[in-house]
């Protein structure tokens, strides 16, 4: 049995009148002559006729085909999937009178099923994402903040260190190194001239040999420690004048530099941290939602794997595009064996009115004899 009906000529009978009214109507189902009156007629020479004024008809017959003025497609929308469809259950397969809500094919929905199930997967996954991004923009703002106060408590500490150098310590530690100098030269002229007294009082004065041995001995031994340790001094002393106190203010400078231009650096950076890590949740919350809005969508289409008759009518396997049938055959086959069918491929269509026209075309040069208006039959 075919899938739609067999199609059917249908003439159209368009008549042009004069301002005469016809003497004789023009059907398009007035019976004909036979052929053999026709060859006969055909074969005999025509009789010349005097033309007379009168009314006369001009009948204009055309090939038509009948079209239904209220049709329903049916197909399975898709928003999101793309796959094949493959019937599971098909129990239209010709032209059959539904009720609205009778299910006309149900498709397998395996692989459309896989698919919700591995886009909820993911769409669970980027949820934990979001949240893993939440927390660590959180750590990364508190951590910013953190590193901004570090950074300016490190840059105040250097310039005040260096400020602190230049006004108090730098001058307190070569006062100092001077004061330690002149001791141990104060104690090189003591020792001197305490040694020069003894010498003195040992040779005005009787006293033992041997005692006076002993005492100058230790008085020369502690003024060559003297001498040596006062020659350190002015080592120390000259080598704070002319390097260590200018490379340690050299350091100091190079330190307060350094750390006011990483606490400027912080100051512009750490802002556009704070940015980045808003813009990234900003993102993935777009990709969560387009992931929820694919994943609504994919549930949606499963839903439509059933297809139903949207009103009561005749439904007709194949597509009805004015006044003709197409593809009838390939769909209940592709029903019947199961195999497989494209989402927004028509397969259905509904007659849901008893009203129909006969669609026809003119040829151009038949064109002229038309008005609008013009009744057919």
């Amino acid at each position: 049995m075919r899938s739609h009906p067999p199609s059917r000529r249908w003439f159209v009978v368009l008549a042009l009148l004069s301002s005469v009214p016809p003497t004789r109507a023009a059907f398009a189902d007035e019976p004909k002559a036979d052929d053999k009156a026709k060859k006969e007629a055909k074969d005999e020479t025509p009789a010349l006729v005097a033309a007379e004024k009168g009314p006369f008809t001009v009948v204009l017959e055309l090939d038509g085909v009948l079209d239904a003025k209220e049709s329903t497609p049916i197909e399975v929308h898709t928003d999101s999937y793309g796959g094949n469809l493959e019937a599971k259950s098909a129990p239209i397969l010709g032209p059959t009178l539904v009720k609205a809500g009778d299910l006309l094919v149900a498709f397998d929905p395996e692989r459309i099923d896989d698919q919700i199930a591995g886009a909820t997967r993911e769409f669970d996954l980027a949820k934990l994402g979001l949240e893993r991004t939440k927390e660590e923009a959180r750590r990364t703002e508190a951590e910013s903040r953190r590193q901004l106060a570090r950074a300016k408590l490190e840059k105040d500490r250097t310039v005040e260190a260096l400020e602190y150098f230049n006004k108090v310590s730098r001058a307190f530690r070569i006062t100092r190194s001077e004061l330690e100098l002149k001791g141990a030269n104060d104690s090189v002229t003591d020792q001197l001239e305490e040694l020069d007294q003894l010498k003195k009082m040992y040779k005005a004065d009787d006293v033992v040999e041997e005692t006076e041995k002993i005492v100058m001995a230790r008085s020369e031994r502690q003024l060559d420690r003297s001498r040596k340790y006062l020659a350190f001094e002015q080592e120390d002393h000259d080598r704070l004048l002319k390097v260590a106190l200018p490379r340690e203010l050299e350091d100091l400078e190079h330190a307060a530099a350094r750390a006011t231009a990483e606490y400027e650096k912080t100051v512009v950076i750490v802002p556009m941290d704070l940015e980045k890590s808003r813009r990234e949740i900003g993102k993935a919350e777009f990709e969560l939602d387009l992931q929820a809005k694919g994943l609504s969508k994919l549930v949606k289409d499963r839903a439509r794997f059933d297809v139903t008759a949207p009103a009561a009518g005749l439904v007709v396997p194949g597509s009805l595009s004015e006044g003709r049938w197409s593809g009838g055959d390939e769909i209940v086959k592709a029903l019947r064996t199961k195999e497989a069918l494209k989402p927004h491929q028509v397969q259905f269509t509904l007659l849901t009115g008893s009203a129909f026209v006969v669609r026809t075309s003119v040829g151009e040069a038949s064109i002229l004899e038309l008005a609008l208006g013009q009744t057919a039959e």
